[in-house]
């Protein structure tokens, strides 16, 4: 398995997404959707 890394800030900054979530059920919802959007399996 690989190993976690910290991305540089920079790429962070860029990364930044326009969403904020405040709430857990929006929160789980979209790691759902993104889980479905990378083809997860597991």
């Amino acid at each position: 398995m690989g190993r976690i890394e910290q991305l540089p800030r920079s790429v962070y900054s860029s990364l930044q997404s326009g969403v904020y979530l405040f709430d857990l059920t929006r929160i789980v919802e979209e790691l759902i959707y993104n889980s479905i959007d990378a083809g997860s399996t597991k």
